[in-house]
């Protein structure tokens, strides 16, 4: 009488060098969701693309009672016995954490890690061990220092394509996008800035912020690789110099951060 559902994976297996050690690990690991879940393995494929960088694909046919279900979910979301002592390390494992109110996404994240406080996630933000920034699509997301480069490298394009007809109605050309970034380049080097303060230096040189463009600027900005989140101010956010945040820039091949992201 239980669920049945199915579970596609790609996992790497560095230190394996067959594809049917690879199948038993895997049953073996299943084993640790109840004696009573039944597993049928079926290799989907492995092709020698997949067989030279050691990742294998697996299908999993799974039978399982509604709690065993339950308890899988809170296990793969960390809520229970979590297995990162580190917030950025926690961040990195999920790919990224959809976070339009700061609060909440703290305690989130305070929530899945071991030994955390909302002031100790709110440390690691100031610290820049985690940024919340626009990608993905257009929202808030908070990411590991270590994936915003090759996160954004790898979802800006697409992103722009779907504001910028928003772009034209506002009217924001390419000349008035690249005049607010540099403003933003002069005024944020070596500090951060509330939303406010960066609207009134908008204001002093002849932009305007109304109709959301306010919004779309700093949207920009971000895809641009130019700002990304400063330190934390009680519920609100101030901005900074991405390359000042995070001054070690990581970079994927578009394939290989396909399958990162993929994965995660």
């Amino acid at each position: 009488n239980g669920n049945m559902f199915l579970l596609e994976m790609s996992r790497k297996f560095p230190s394996l060098s067959n594809v049917e050690a690879a199948v038993s690990l895997a049953a073996d690991r299943g084993s640790m969701y109840g004696n009573n879940t039944g597993f049928m393995i079926r290799l989907v494929k492995t092709g020698n693309c997949l067989k030279e960088r050691k990742y294998i694909h697996f299908r999993y046919l799974c039978f399982m009672h509604r709690e065993q279900i339950s308890n899988i979910r809170l296990l793969n979301q960390q809520l229970f016995r979590s297995s990162f002592e580190k917030p950025d390390e926690l961040v990195e494992w999920m790919g990224a954490l959809q976070a339009q109110d700061l609060p909440m996404s703290l305690l989130a994240i305070a929530l899945r890690t071991k030994n955390a406080t909302v002031k100790s996630i709110e440390h690691a933000f100031n610290e820049g061990k985690l940024i919340r920034t626009h990608l993905m699509r257009p929202t808030w997301h908070i990411v590991s220092h270590r994936d915003i480069y090759w996160m954004l490298d790898l979802t800006t394009v697409q992103i722009k394509r779907t504001v910028g007809g928003r772009h034209n109605e506002l009217e924001l050309s390419r000349e008035i996008l690249s005049k607010a970034n540099r403003l933003l380049e002069n005024h944020l080097e070596n500090t951060t800035l509330s939303r406010d303060e960066i609207k009134a230096i908008f204001h002093e040189n002849m932009l305007r912020t109304d109709e959301n463009r306010l919004s779309h600027l700093l949207f920009n900005a971000e895809m641009e690789q130019i700002i990304c989140n400063g330190k934390v101010k009680g519920r609100l956010q101030t901005y900074a110099l991405l390359a000042e945040k995070v001054p070690v820039k990581v970079t994927l091949p578009r394939e290989e951060a396909l399958i990162k992201l993929g994965r995660t």
